[in-house]
């Protein structure tokens, strides 16, 4: 008897210990944000991810009452900012943007990140999604995908495109295209989208994949011509320009996205939290109207719909990569 009275009061011990671990936690959880925020933006300024992240970051800031602090950690196509987002304390005092590469793309090619996105990343909300474009200089002699594929097929390997990195989804929405249309052309990476447009102006590459949002602009002033886009249908802020599809590329179709993440280990309320608020703002017409201008859109999703998103995206673009026989260069 002696024995289980002792047994049982070790038990309630060590519950009464438990709960009392438990409270400070449910309680930081109930008081965030009580502080500014840590908001990395993995790729540089001035390019499509940074100009979504510090939209959305102005968005949150009003909501949570606290201020985003935004710093961009770009490099390794969006790799740098992601591992450290994965190395920091999980307290969501530190937050971050991952994207189709990081999150998908990089493991799929067989990339070492220093960290393993389904292990060591916790995504909590959809921030949004673009197409890319393939776009090129005022007066350059590609004025369409015909143009391309003729001036690639007479030139192999001659062609050069611009790209905000080695396994970018704008890397791997231009080797799509050379492996559908059979054509060989030459990949010259960047640290972002921003940083590839004074060389491509320039006339020192001969386009450029990159994401919508960086050069939408450009396009409405004609600063920039555009040769297609991604996405299956065309962009209704952007009319004109044609999709890759109905430019003598049958069935392709290809997107970008942005996330918010946190570090596994990160308390699941405070996840639920940041998921509340992103999809608040999401919600908004007038944040959508702006997007929209930016040639970007989104779209709101729970924790469940958000894995089973990444999921169909990892699928998808494992196909991809095998039958186009993409590699890391």
């Amino acid at each position: 008897m002696k024995t289980i009275l002792r047994g049982a009061a070790i038990a309630a011990v060590k519950g009464v210990l438990c709960a009392a671990a438990v409270v400070p936690l449910l309680a930081g959880a109930a008081a965030y944000p009580d502080r500014p925020i840590q908001f990395v933006i993995n790729f540089s300024a001035g390019g499509a991810t940074d100009i979504n992240g510090r939209l959305i970051a102005k968005y949150m800031s009003e909501r949570l009452g606290q201020p985003l602090v935004v710093e961009n950690r770009a490099g390794a196509a969006g790799a740098i900012g992601v591992n450290y987002v994965t190395h920091a304390r999980p307290d969501g005092y530190l937050i971050g943007m991952s994207g189709l590469g990081p999150t998908v793309i990089h493991a799929l090619l067989g990339r070492t990140l220093g960290f393993d996105p389904q292990r060591d990343l916790r995504p909590v909300a959809f921030l949004g999604s673009s197409s890319m474009a393939f776009v090129t200089r005022a007066g350059s002699p590609i004025r369409s995908v015909r143009d391309l594929l003729e001036l690639a097929r007479a030139q192999p390997g001659r062609l050069t495109y611009g790209t905000a990195g080695s396994g970018t989804p704008g890397h791997l929405a231009a080797a799509y295209l050379a492996s559908m249309a059979g054509i060989e052309i030459t990949q010259v990476p960047y640290k972002g989208d921003s940083d590839l447009l004074p060389d491509l102006m320039a006339g020192r590459i001969d386009f450029a994949s990159v994401g919508m949002v960086s050069v939408f602009p450009l396009l409405q002033a004609n600063k920039l011509a555009g040769i297609a886009i991604t996405t299956k249908e065309r962009l209704p802020s952007l009319p004109g320009l044609p999709t890759v599809a109905e430019s003598g590329v049958p069935g392709y179709d290809a997107e970008t996205w942005n996330l918010l993440v946190v570090p596994t280990g990160t308390d699941p309320a405070i996840g639920a939290r940041l998921n509340e608020v992103v999809n608040g703002i999401t919600g908004d017409p007038q944040f959508n109207a702006r997007l929209l201008e930016l040639g970007s859109t989104t779209r709101q999703m729970d924790p469940a719909q958000l894995r089973q998103f990444i999921s169909s995206e990892r699928a998808k673009w494992d196909k991809v990569i095998r039958d186009a026989d993409i590699k890391m260069e």
